[in-house]
């Protein structure tokens, strides 16, 4: 038997305007509506039944805690969101960024536009812990799956932050470093998780540390990071190391340590939690954590669609995955008496 799926792939059309053309839905053209209409009883296209389970408009929205606007510039979420879309797309599925509202309903909250669009489930990206008007949303029952970040009992895909500074902590502790320092991000759901984290190790394998080697930067403003590591770098006795939470903090605070007189790697190694590998300026590699957020975003759609597809009897899990410590040219191997 044929499946909307069929329809569209037929018609050339999204699975979506197939489920309201089937429905008799006034947003879609006469003539579209026809074509769909034929192509259905072409290929003998029979609804299901009635049953417990939910109508599906095979539309799923997208929120990103914080806002869209700063993450469309950020690559961790656009490689996670580009994933998750090809995912839901291969399933027939319209995906939807709900932080761009549509021009009649941008002074609804989420839980309106949710029901408004129809939508079968939502995706939550948690770059920074999410807002009252996604708690309210969360505590609908609405299939949903949170990215980088937890909201009560509901589906999530994380990112293993104290295992992942284990692994950097370690290496820092086997190329002889003793004076590690961790800039966080104050927005970052996950803060707490890599403080704790931060501190554990360093007590653990007794680094030199203190409270001042600890500080938060903003997630919006990248000049955070160029003014945590001033104030690092002006102290009597400054890190060896400064551990940034992504490639956009550790190049502007590797600027900022060259314009104090530190050279990298010489004199300070600059590492990241995140996008280990990457190219900062036209010869240095980054040494620090790899995400996969290609996996990432296919793991949440897959998630979230098998919630839709059960959603009476679906148990909510937490999916987490591991870095990979990424060897790159922002640090070199010292004496341990460095």
């Amino acid at each position: 038997m044929a499946t909307i799926k069929d329809i569209s792939l037929y018609c050339g059309v999204s699975a979506s305007t197939v489920s309201k053309a089937l429905h008799g839905y006034p947003d879609i053209s006469e003539e579209t509506s026809s074509r769909i209409l034929e192509a259905a009883a072409r290929l003998g296209y029979s609804p299901r039944p009635p049953q417990k389970c939910r109508h599906r408009s095979f539309h799923v929205g997208v929120i990103c805690s914080g806002g869209t606007e700063l993450l469309l510039e950020n690559r961790q979420f656009l490689e996670t969101y580009s994933a998750l879309s090809r995912t839901f797309l291969s399933e027939g599925y319209d995906v939807t960024l709900l932080g761009s509202a549509l021009p009649g309903d941008k002074n609804l909250s989420l839980s309106a536009r949710y029901k408004l669009r129809e939508l079968d489930g939502i995706c939550v990206y948690g770059a920074i812990s999410p807002d009252l008007d996604i708690m309210q949303l969360a505590e609908m029952e609405v299939p949903l799956v949170t990215v980088h970040t937890t909201i009560g009992r509901k589906a999530s895909v994380l990112t293993d932050e104290e295992g992942g500074m284990a692994m950097l902590m370690d290496y820092l502790d086997r190329m002889g470093y003793r004076r590690p320092a961790c800039i966080s991000s104050q927005e970052f759901s996950g803060s707490q998780i890599v403080r704790a984290a931060f501190r554990k190790e360093a007590i653990r394998r007794r680094f030199f540390f203190s409270e001042h080697y600890l500080l938060e930067g903003s997630f919006y403003r990248t000049s955070s990071a160029e003014e945590c590591t001033g104030a690092l770098l002006s102290m009597s006795e400054p890190p060896d190391c400064i551990i940034y939470p992504d490639e956009a903090a550790a190049e502007k605070g590797m600027e900022a340590a060259v314009r104090k007189g530190f050279s990298v790697p010489g004199d300070l190694a600059v590492v990241s939690l995140t996008d280990g590998g990457s190219l900062l300026g036209q010869d240095r590699i980054l040494t620090g954590l790899l995400s996969d957020h290609t996996k990432t975003g296919a793991m949440a759609a897959r998630a979230l669609l098998d919630q839709i597809s059960r959603f009476e009897t679906y148990i909510p899990s937490r999916l987490v995955l591991q870095n990979r410590l990424m060897e790159g040219t922002t640090l070199t191997a010292r004496s341990v008496s460095g």
